[in-house]
């Protein structure tokens, strides 16, 4: 993602609204000291591009702006940790049938891993280390939330469940 535009800085009432929205998103303690030694700004963006795939793509400034927050944002990192952490083999299992027919698995090499999440999907590495590319896998539909997530992710990470589950 690429945005420029101009940024200028706030006072008074309107930086301490800016301080409280942007509270609501990320609570960073140096929001405590707007206003006494920080300073806040406001950027207008004036032209936004993404970069996927190799390609570049521009994005409508008032479209970026009006966007919400991707509401994995927050705990992204949490949960990449904890599929890194404690479901290494379900992931994989389930990124290889996912990738099954692709071309993209081989059978020798590292496992594929989720290395990036958002509302839509997963980005997983996949490859030797050196010739490591990436791969995007979308959910069935965006996820609204953690909790959402998890009741979306329950049968790939926990098998044994889906099967009693479907059995009876």
């Amino acid at each position: 993602m690429w945005v420029s535009g101009w940024a200028a800085p706030l006072a008074g009432v309107e930086a301490r609204q800016a301080a409280q929205d942007f509270v609501d998103i990320d609570p960073l303690g140096d929001l405590l000291d707007v206003g006494r030694g920080q300073v806040i700004f406001r950027m207008e963006p004036a032209e936004v591009r993404l970069e996927t795939g190799g390609r570049m793509r521009d994005i409508d400034p008032d479209e970026y702006a009006a966007a919400e927050p991707d509401p994995l944002q927050a705990v992204e990192w949490d949960l990449l940790t904890d599929l890194a952490d404690h479901h290494v083999p379900e992931m994989a299992d389930f990124i290889r049938r996912q990738l099954a027919d692709s071309g993209h698995i081989s059978p020798s090499g590292p496992p594929p891993r989720v290395v990036r999440l958002d509302r839509y999907g997963f980005v997983v590495a996949l490859g030797a280390p050196g010739r490591e590319y990436r791969a995007r896998l979308a959910f069935p539909r965006a996820v609204a939330d953690r909790a959402d997530l998890a009741r979306l992710l329950h049968p790939v990470l926990c098998r044994r469940c889906s099967e009693r589950t479907a059995a009876a």
